[in-house]
């Protein structure tokens, strides 16, 4: 039996009752009487895919041959009522012929000719042709589509089944419908780098079954002890699947590991909710991903992962598991998780991964007795001995000596102590925030001012829903008949999705009159292109970045504007043989993207003159560009209330003096990454020379700009305990650019640094950390896989340092134990053992992105 959660039969319940209307995009309950007028014409649920509509043009036929039989009937029963009445009349003239005798012949003459003419009149009724009945059917059977006016999506359905090719039209009109609703954009939120570190990278035999199965498309699962090779895997893959032309969506659970990944949180990608609350998630980036890589997802509950899969069903409206999306789930649930919830792994969505374990150390050797400590953690055992052993003074030739605790309040009471104890030059860093602009590619900006009410007050903002129908309504109206520039038929209007409309309020300064701002945001359209993986000019040596987020407006004209999608990085590199040990051939036809207004300039202002006229106002003008004066002021203050507890760090004002130690919180280089430590040399003026060398090109925009306009007098120059000194440079990160600030966000400057003398055990999760690390357990509290986590941050048995450990701190949760040994090694697995039945994603079977691995066995 399937592991069920509140959540999953909540969703569960909803499928079942609902589907998508293509005609106006809302969720549509089956028993409601949109549903019920759908269905009496044809259109019934997909076995396949019950969130989307078929129309079955028999059954259609079937409902007009049965009107077509019941007027049949009706006039049949209509001729037998006349005929007995002129039955009734003929007796009544037979017993009157008797009274009046002189007028008996004129009487039948006349009866006879009302007999002739009802006769013919019953005829013409009962015999009626047939395209004449068709044509009757069919308008009592549309009557109640056009009750609520020529412009409701009713009448659009009943101008459809009119048309004299709808049996092959209607079927690619829900097509067209269908895809215009699941159109989305990449937003920067989901940009990541690839990691130059993976070019080249020697995997392992269980490693690179993992990674067969994930260019597969199976949705999988993969755990494995601390230091097997995980987060690494996980940027190896990424890499693949980025250079397939796929879109990949980098995350976790935990801010320092999105860091590590060079992505993000998973909440802050999809807009996941923290608490039990009614939530709107993110629709439109759970469908401008292929793919969904989730790591650290031991801290990810049940109820979490089960609103995923159905969310992701909803906004990709598809039945398949998690919608179709690719998710690829990393983590080892014995280590730190979420407590008081149901683990991910009870989760009915958990049963379509493909789970399996790594199992070879990466971190460690294996006969290591740090491995053998490790192990005995994580089944729940007490090594005396061991600890006994390690319960010893930090060496004195130990320079960097990095403490452990359980809570934040320890930490930061150390970092400070120790940052006072020195007597050195001081110097604070402020982030250096620059102008709100937006992020992305829109329309033009219509500015509508609408007039005030019949009282002389300032008129209410429209609803969304009825603006969003309004537009989709008169786009009809404007694209109607037109005809491309090419001389052939133009496409009907398109679709325009929830999601692409932006409503912003507009300041007017104490004026009574309502304003605000109307613009689409641009999709992207899919042009299949022949050839192999890759696409973008570059070295695969280098590692060269193909990306560019600047955003960006389109122009006025005629034609669209066309911007190259700027969400993917990656060389054009094959596989090479050597990197996976076994040859491999893929061929695949890579997906190139082009970002495209829906309307042309003059459609786009004549909808919205339209619009405005409707509503009761005007346009005021079209905009190119927003003037900083007109976004309202609740945009700052969606900013500030979207900058979660990660973000907040980085945008606060860092204190470091010389001498001080730090550790590096983002990847910057391959010897510069998020852990590194050291110590603060100096204070300088920016140096280019001395920045790490990075391969990534915004990187390195962003040093060149740093350097050119001086935005900071001094960075700290840090020797890292490798020897390696380098200047650390600032980095670029983007605040907001979602719809709760209206797409406006900010580029923040900040030094990727953090003092490391202490921090907690949850902080470092997912980290190597350097040098001689100090867990003093006299204030840990009972807290599950706590102490193996803790001591699995290290590489070798000597970096550890454990004060005043007890076994009964020694916490394994016994399910998530026994989960983990039942988990299948990757080393025996491969994609023929699994069952046919096994769910892939759906960009694996698309005809574009279609590929066949082939691996061979090695000599």
């Amino acid at each position: 039996m399937k592991p069920i959660t509140a959540t999953h039969a909540l969703y569960s319940n909803l499928f079942q009752e609902s589907f998508v209307n293509p005609f106006n995009g809302r969720l549509t309950g089956t028993s409601s009487l949109a549903a019920k007028l759908l269905c009496s014409v044809g259109f019934y649920r997909k076995v396949s895919n019950p969130l989307q509509l078929e129309w079955s043009p028999a059954e259609y036929m079937t409902t007009l041959q049965k009107i077509v039989s019941a007027e049949q009937l009706k006039a049949a029963r209509r001729q037998e009522r006349q005929a007995r009445q002129e039955r009734r009349v003929s007796k009544v003239a037979a017993k009157t012929r008797k009274l009046l005798a002189p007028a008996t012949r004129q009487t039948r003459a006349g009866d006879s000719r009302a007999k002739l003419s009802a006769k013919c009149s019953v005829s013409g009724e009962a015999f009626m042709p047939v395209g004449e009945a068709m044509t009757s059917a069919r308008s009592q059977l549309l009557r109640p589509f056009l009750r609520h006016g020529p412009d409701h999506w009713m009448a659009n359905v009943a101008k459809l089944l009119e048309r004299h090719d709808a049996f092959t039209y209607l079927h690619k009109e829900l097509e067209r419908l269908y895809s215009r609703l699941s159109a989305a954009y990449m937003t920067p939120k989901l940009d990541t780098p690839t990691d130059p570190s993976t070019v080249g990278m020697t995997i392992t035999q269980d490693q690179r079954h993992v990674v067969k199965l994930a260019l597969s498309g199976f949705n999988l699962f993969v755990g494995g002890s601390a230091g097997t090779g995980k987060t690494v895997l996980l940027k190896y893959i990424y890499r693949e699947l980025s250079q397939m032309g796929l879109r990949v969506a980098m995350t976790a659970t935990t801010g320092v590991t999105a860091v590590q990944l060079g992505g993000c949180t998973f909440h802050h990608a999809f807009n996941a909710p923290l608490d039990a609350a009614p939530h709107r998630w993110d629709a439109n980036a759970l469908r401008a991903v292929d793919v969904v890589i989730i790591d650290e997802v031991s801290l990810l509950d049940a109820c979490m992962l089960d609103a995923f899969d159905m969310e992701a069903r909803l906004a990709r409206m598809h039945h398949r598991p998690f919608g179709g999306l690719q998710l690829i789930a990393c983590g080892d649930f014995l280590q730190l998780s979420r407590e008081d919830t149901l683990p991910a792994y009870e989760s009915a969505a958990f049963t379509h991964l493909v789970s399996l374990r790594l199992v070879t150390p990466m971190r460690h050797a294996a006969d290591d007795p740090l491995m053998r400590l490790l192990e005995d953690l994580r089944h729940g055992r007490f090594d005396t001995k061991c600890f006994a052993a390690l319960d010893r003074p930090i060496p004195a030739n130990s320079t960097h000596v990095t403490y452990l605790f359980p809570r934040r309040r320890e930490a930061q009471q150390l970092n400070d102590l120790k940052l006072s104890e020195l007597t050195t030059q001081e110097m604070t860093f402020t982030p250096q925030r620059g102008p709100l602009q937006l992020c992305g590619t829109f329309t033009h900006s219509a500015l509508v001012e609408l007039n005030r009410d019949a009282d002389g007050m300032r008129a209410a903002m429209p609803h969304r829903e009825r603006l969003l129908e309004m537009i989709r309504e008169e786009s009809q109206h404007v694209c109607a008949g037109g005809h491309r520039k090419d001389g052939g038929e133009r496409e009907l209007a398109p679709c325009v999705a929830d999601h692409e409309l932006v409503i912003m309020p507009v300041r007017t300064e104490g004026a009574l009159v309502t304003r605000f701002a109307l613009r689409l945001r641009c999709r992207e359209r899919e042009l299949p292109t022949s050839g192999t993986r890759g696409g973008c000019v570059g070295s695969a040596d280098s590692g060269e970045d193909c990306t560019s987020t600047q955003p960006s407006v389109l122009s006025a004209g005629d034609v669209p504007a066309l911007v190259v999608d700027p969400t993917h990085s990656g060389a054009p590199a094959a596989i090479s043989v050597s990197t996976l040990r076994r040859p491999i051939t893929t061929l695949a036809t890579k997906r190139t993207r082009r970002i495209i207004a829906p309307f042309s300039a003059a459609e786009w202002e004549e909808i919205a003159t339209a619009v405005a006229t409707r509503l009761g106002g005007r346009v005021v003008t079209m905009l190119e560009e927003e003037p900083s004066s007109m976004v309202p002021l609740s945009v700052t203050m969606a900013l500030a209330d979207m900058t979660s507890s990660d973000v907040a760090l980085s945008l606060a004002p860092l204190r470091l003096k010389l001498g001080c130690r730090v550790m590096v919180n983002r990847n910057l280089s391959r010897t510069v990454s998020n852990g590194s430590v050291g110590i603060v040399e100096a204070f300088a003026p920016p140096d280019i020379n001395l920045f790490p060398r990075r391969t990534d090109r915004s990187a390195r925009a962003v040093f060149q700009r740093v350097c050119q306009q001086k935005l900071f007098a001094q960075l700290p120059i840090v020797r890292l305990l490798g020897g390696e000194v380098v200047q650390i440079p600032p980095i670029s990160i983007t605040l907001g650019g979602t719809a709760q600030s209206y797409f406006y966000g900010h580029e923040v400057l900040t030094i990727p640094l953090q003092l490391g003398y202490a921090f907690t055990v949850h902080k470092v999760q997912g980290l190597t950390l350097q040098g001689t690390v100090v867990l003093d357990c006299e204030k840990f509290f009972d807290c599950a896989h706590l102490i193996y986590v803790a001591c699995s941050r290290v590489r070798k048995l000597d970096q550890l340092v454990v004060y005043r450990v007890q076994p009964s701190m020694i916490i394994v949760r016994r399910s998530a134990l026994e989960f983990s040994n039942k988990l299948q090694d990757a080393r025996n697995l491969n994609v023929v053992d699994l069952p046919p039945s096994t769910a892939r994603s759906s960009w694996s079977q698309h005809p574009h992105t279609q590929q066949r691995v082939f691996f061979s066995t090695p000599a």
